[in-house]
């Protein structure tokens, strides 16, 4: 089973001098780095941080697509409001105030709901094409 946080064995050698890999190949003697200091430096380190750092970002994101949303509902709230208020009649569409209130709670949820989505599918999106991890 592949576990997509195990270290290739090939990794290492970004971290040896070039002279140690040099001197390994012409004595065809194969590099074998240290199991501990291999496993908890280089692997385990940088796979976590690497880890947080897409979590981290996504979930940036995510509160940017909730302030987003909330800056949208707000001018668009103000504007329809406004609307109601001079002309209730036209714009009211037939509806009582508490209505107005049910379909503006309701919404709310689902505009928070949808701007917490896009701002997770724009975190992935973006994550993947700024650090093509």
């Amino acid at each position: 089973m592949h576990n997509k946080y195990r270290c290739n064995r090939n990794d290492y050698k970004a971290h040896v001098p070039k002279h140690e890999l040099a001197q390994n190949r012409v004595n065809d003697v194969k590099y074998e780095p240290p199991q501990k200091f291999f496993h908890t430096h280089f692997c385990s380190v940088s796979i976590i941080a690497s880890h947080m750092k897409k979590t981290i970002y996504i979930i940036l994101f995510i509160l940017l697509g909730i302030i987003l949303q909330f800056l949208a509902h707000a001018i668009i709230e103000i504007w329809y409001i406004n609307l109601l208020i001079n002309n209730f009649a036209t714009y009211g569409l037939g509806m009582t105030w508490e209505t107005w209130v049910l379909i503006h709670n309701i919404g709310a949820v689902v505009v928070f709901l949808a701007g917490a989505y896009l701002g997770f599918r724009q975190g992935k999106y973006w994550w993947h094409r700024i650090y093509k991890i």
